[in-house]
């Protein structure tokens, strides 16, 4: 049996789905893939031959391979997204709400709207899901994320010239902590050079960790 591990849209998780198609299916193809909630655009990022040690994804279902009009679908929902995100700000603004809107996102069936944020503490957003709820059918969800993510969603070039590590290709931010600059001999650098532009430390500090544990 093989599997895919996708992604729908890029701060949120990797699912791992058994692969049940016959045709051949490549890193980075499209498929049409149906979840609890509805269909979604899922983005190929492994095939896999065995099964990792984590468990799979339930009631996740690979339909079929997106098609070129799937795609212009695609592009169509995004550009709707885009004014949602819009008209979900400035409703946030009128309510005073302590939050920052980072991205919206419209299921493929256009069953689900979600909108991601970033808060420093709980926010009573009662009122907003009733103004989006006036304005778009369908379920609508507000999803609390951290600014490591929305890093990840705007995207940089960081201090050593390439693109931010989790944009470009860690999968999987975990924990990043001081011990592991001070493992690295690098903690006298201070804050400032240890941080990356989200404010945290740099992500590159746990991707270069196993190696330097090797070392040590």
């Amino acid at each position: 049996m093989h599997y895919i591990e996708g992604q729908y849209i890029n701060w949120d998780k990797i699912y791992l789905i058994p692969l049940t198609l016959s045709t051949a299916i490549k890193k980075n193809d499209k498929l049409i893939v149906n979840f609890e909630w509805g269909n979604e655009i899922v983005r190929v990022i492994n095939v896999i031959t065995e099964k990792k040690d984590i468990d799979l994804d339930q009631g996740v279902e690979i339909l079929r391979l997106a098609n070129g009009e799937d795609i212009s679908l695609q592009e169509q929902l995004y550009k709707e997204s885009r004014e949602a995100l819009e008209f979900c700000h400035d409703h946030a603004r009128q309510l005073n709400l302590p939050m920052k809107l980072v991205d919206a996102h419209f299921s493929f069936d256009k069953k689900r709207l979600v909108f991601a944020f970033i808060a420093q503490g709980r926010v009573d957003f009662r009122d907003l899901i009733k103004e989006l709820t006036k304005r778009y059918r369908g379920s609508i969800r507000l999803q609390q994320i951290g600014v490591r993510d929305e890093a990840k969603i705007s995207g940089d070039i960081g201090t050593c010239g390439y693109r931010l590590c989790c944009q470009s290709h860690l999968r999987n931010l975990g924990n990043i902590s001081s011990e592991m600059a001070s493992n690295q001999k690098i903690s006298q650098r201070g804050i400032d050079r240890l941080s990356g532009i989200c404010g945290r430390l740099k992500c590159c500090l746990a991707f270069e960790e196993k190696n330097y544990q090797q070392l040590k």
